[in-house]
């Protein structure tokens, strides 16, 4: 459910939640953006070495989301900060 999907992953946190608008406002698009030939909602293609579960793929997939989440984040400011000075 893309509703469901789109709670699980908008970011709402403290004090900064309204600093995560644009973010919230492009998950949101993402999510909920369907077409019958096009869809943006997220999808795995990762391959690992080895034999593993199921769930420690998705934790690896998660784990990996995550890092790749905060330093585009971390990035993003960082390049508004030097593109506002």
């Amino acid at each position: 459910d893309a509703d469901a999907l789109y709670e699980e992953e908008k970011c709402a946190f403290g004090p900064f939640a309204c600093l995560c608008c644009c973010c919230n406002v492009t998950k949101y698009i993402f999510t909920h953006m369907q077409m019958p030939s096009f869809s943006l909602m997220p999808q795995i293609y990762s391959v690992w070495p080895g034999k593993m579960s199921m769930k420690e793929c998705f934790d690896s997939q998660r784990s990996q989301g995550s890092m790749t989440k905060w330093i585009l984040r971390v990035l993003g400011w960082l390049l508004l900060w030097i593109g506002l000075n």
